[in-house]
């Protein structure tokens, strides 16, 4: 459906990010071959929190992802060797190119880690997304107009 209505014929240069949910990774594969597939940060953290708790490797990890060049993200993976060898066992099955800015596709032209502006712009609709599509334009524009207005008062 989303092909077809943005009249996509080739999904090279397009970033799909997820949750890790199989059935939409398959799903986007499938529908976008070409297209890169990112998992969200802070989703990956929290499965890895499940196994790996404390501040400092929660620091750590974030500087693997947030590493821009390939050496230094295998400098970033030493230091979380150094702490926490689980950890960087845990790390190192995971493909480095869905979640850390050293791997990714550089004519995307994309580097976020984590998708929170899709999370929170989904959270101020909730109460609207059952409704008729021009129900939910209208409760978009008006949660614009209101968040305009709250940045005025400022």
């Amino acid at each position: 459906l989303l092909s077809g209505d943005l009249n996509i014929t080739n999904s090279h240069g397009y970033v799909f990010m997820t949750d890790k949910q199989k059935w939409l990774i398959d799903a986007v594969d499938a529908l976008f071959p070409h297209a890169e597939h990112r998992h969200c940060l802070k989703h990956l953290y929290g499965n890895f929190y499940m196994e790996h708790r404390g501040l400092a490797l929660k620091h750590q990890m974030e500087a693997i992802a947030r590493a821009t060049t390939v050496p230094w993200f295998h400098a970033e993976m030493r230091k979380l060797l150094e702490l926490s060898k689980p950890a960087h066992d845990w790390l190192v099955e995971k493909d480095p190119a869905q979640w850390s800015r050293a791997y990714f596709k550089s004519d995307s032209k994309c580097d976020m880690l984590m998708n929170n502006l899709c999370e929170a712009f989904n959270h101020s609709i909730m109460d609207a997304r059952d409704k008729r599509v021009l129900t939910v334009l209208e409760r978009i524009r008006l949660y614009i107009m209101l968040l305009m207005a709250g940045i005025r008062v400022f």
